[in-house]
């Protein structure tokens, strides 16, 4: 008998648990977020919490300073995410999976997403709609 999984989902508000497991892992973050609304919808929710999860996952694997700044700013009808760390010579590997997931991700609810070096600094940058079109 398979025991169903009774773990929290992951969301916007697991994100001071989610700046420990990775301060614990070695990275230096800089977490600043508004208050998290309670109108975002679930898919939402989640896509912003895997956003900031895997910038900080590839953060930690890629970037020889182990140090992030996440910025989340709720707007109207988005919600923004900012997440930079200092950048290395070597660019993401084409056939990694992290980047392109997020920005599936972000664009299967209508947002908009980029992410890449700006000068000295690896910036991810997602404006996800609060609920999905």
């Amino acid at each position: 008998m398979v025991t169903p999984d009774r773990s929290p989902t992951p969301g916007l508000a697991r994100l001071p648990e989610l700046r420990d497991r990775m301060t614990n892992a070695g990275m230096d973050i800089d977490l600043e977020a508004d208050p998290t609304p309670t109108d975002l919808s679930p898919t939402t929710d989640l896509t912003c919490y895997r956003v900031v999860q895997e910038s900080l996952t590839n953060a930690l694997r890629h970037s020889l300073s182990k140090r992030a700044t996440v910025r989340i700013h709720y707007e109207v009808d988005v919600v923004v995410i900012n997440v930079s760390n200092p950048a290395t010579n070597t660019p993401p590997s084409p056939s990694g999976l992290g980047i392109p997931g997020m920005r599936n991700r972000v664009t299967a609810l209508g947002g908009h997403f980029t992410a890449g070096p700006q000068n000295d600094t690896f910036h991810v940058h997602a404006r996800i709609p609060r609920t999905p079109t």
